[in-house]
């Protein structure tokens, strides 16, 4: 959803406080608030932002508001003053004017209800929406299907999404399951194992993933890639369905799956390991090719594999020819030795 920040005056709701709660009856009148004489004159007097100093150096004074309050309402003093507003109402309406508008955002931004990102954006744009929207307008206007690719683009061009994010939202629209609004919102809706299945769902008939990926993941029971693995690992033909996943999400080419498909026979056949669990394939790799009658066609299997080139073999063959000619001259030399005649004593 395009999401252009109003700013909030409810902050300053706090400055409209009862100074008179922790007063007595003794304490009346109080002179620093314009010798209002009971707890209800002296919140009418406070509810005047034209007497918002005041009312604050008086709350500081008598510890009536908490700090960080306080700071923030000494923040927003000047820029009440400017605008001229002399209630939370009041500032509200004159916040929704164009000519005011952007004197609002900074506030918010001092204040900390508008982010950094949004400022920007606001300063940017002049606080404007697509098809001039503002403020909350933006959301009802942007929720019209008919103005989608409108507020995408706009979205796109001012740095509020990217374009990876732009094609997602053409495909489902500025709502997702559950109606949700933003990655968020929507990551912190499907997060909840009751939305799980509702969101895997949604996400296929969107097509931001394949039927296919769809049943896997709901069958598995969760997004999660550990569980998603141990499913596929649970039998040959689950796991060739899996490998089609990946491949239409990108996640692996097909080269790699064949690639995979070899090693798996090779497995298979020497040691029962028919799916791509990593530690079963290097353990059977491991005890099988460690026997001398079966180097030759370990060799042969990583060649095949694109693990090991045929100049590898080349050079690994030769020098063991080396070795065993070296090893056999050596125990020739020995025999040799020993059938010599030993000198008599």
């Amino acid at each position: 959803m395009i999401k252009i920040i109003a700013v909030s005056l409810l902050t300053l709701a706090s400055i409209a406080f009862f100074p008179g709660s922790r007063a007595t009856a003794a304490d009346y009148p109080i002179v620093e608030l314009g010798n209002c004489r009971d707890e209800q004159s002296c919140k009418i007097y406070c509810d005047d932002f034209s007497h918002l100093d005041e009312c604050l150096d008086y709350a500081e004074a008598n510890n009536l508001m908490d700090p960080e309050e306080l700071r923030q309402a000494r923040i927003a003093s000047p820029y009440i003053q400017e605008l001229g507003c002399n209630s939370k109402t009041s500032c509200q309406k004159i916040c929704s004017q164009d000519e005011n508008l952007m004197k609002c955002v900074e506030l918010g931004y001092k204040l900390g209800e508008v982010s950094e990102e949004d400022y920007k954006i606001m300063r940017q744009t002049g606080g404007k929406g697509p098809g001039g929207c503002k403020l909350d307008a933006c959301r009802t206007y942007c929720d019209d299907e008919s103005h989608l690719e409108e507020c995408v683009d706009f979205a796109v061009k001012t740095g509020m999404m990217s374009a990876t994010e732009a094609e997602t939202v053409r495909k489902t629209g500025f709502h997702g399951p559950g109606n949700c609004s933003g990655k968020s919102e929507c990551d912190q809706y499907c997060q909840k194992e009751e939305n799980f299945r509702e969101c895997v769902s949604f996400g296929a008939s969107r097509g931001l993933i394949s039927q296919e990926t769809a049943e896997i993941v709901i069958t598995a029971g969760s997004t999660d890639r550990s569980a998603v693995e141990r499913y596929c690992n649970s039998s040959p033909e689950i796991f060739k369905k899996c490998r089609r996943m990946l491949v239409s999400q990108g996640e692996m080419t097909q080269a790699e799956v064949d690639r995979e498909n070899t090693v798996l026979q090779f497995t298979g056949q020497h040691c029962g390991v028919t799916v791509f669990d990593q530690t079963a394939v290097m353990n059977c790799l491991k005890n099988f090719c460690s026997q001398d009658a079966n180097i030759e066609e370990c060799w042969q299997f990583d060649i095949s594999t694109g693990q090991k080139t045929q100049a590898d073999y080349d050079a690994w063959l030769n020098q063991r020819r080396e070795m065993e000619a070296r090893a056999k001259e050596e125990a020739e030399s020995a025999d040799q030795s020993g059938n010599q005649p030993q000198p008599t004593p």
